[in-house]
């Protein structure tokens, strides 16, 4: 731009808030892209935390920090769950799918829904503590 800097610039704090906002872009980048990136964000979300010493970094008015973090979660969640589907590994389903904090299971068709149902039933112990009839 033609501006003259002061000699006495800190090159390596300035170094850090531009490698900052480069982290912000490319977080904004992979939420914004259609459909989200969430292999991305998996990677540049928890670098972005670490690097604001635990705060939550601000990425603009219509991201959400937090949000994504979630967002992130559930994708891997489902993930698991249908990755063990189709490999019909029953253990598999039912760790994947039991508890279901991201509500995963309401999402799945009839077909998956019934073979995580069989998966369950199959591998869930019964209750140990439920009266004999």
């Amino acid at each position: 731009a033609g501006g003259h800097l002061p000699d006495d610039l800190n090159w390596a704090t300035m170094r850090g808030v531009i490698d900052r906002l480069s982290l912000i872009a490319s977080i904004r980048r992979a939420a914004l892209s259609n459909p989200p990136d969430y292999t991305r964000l998996s990677r540049l979300l928890p670098q972005a935390r670490e690097e604001s010493n635990g705060e939550t970094p601000y990425l603009g008015g219509n991201l959400d920090f937090n949000q994504l973090e979630n967002e992130v979660q559930r994708e891997a969640h489902h993930n698991r769950l249908l990755d063990a589907i189709e490999r019909g590994d029953q253990r598999a389903i039912v760790a994947a799918a039991v508890p279901d904090p991201h509500g995963i299971l309401a999402d799945l068709n009839p077909d998956q829904r019934r073979i995580v149902d069989e998966a369950i039933a199959e591998i869930r112990p019964k209750n140990p503590l439920k009266k004999r009839a």
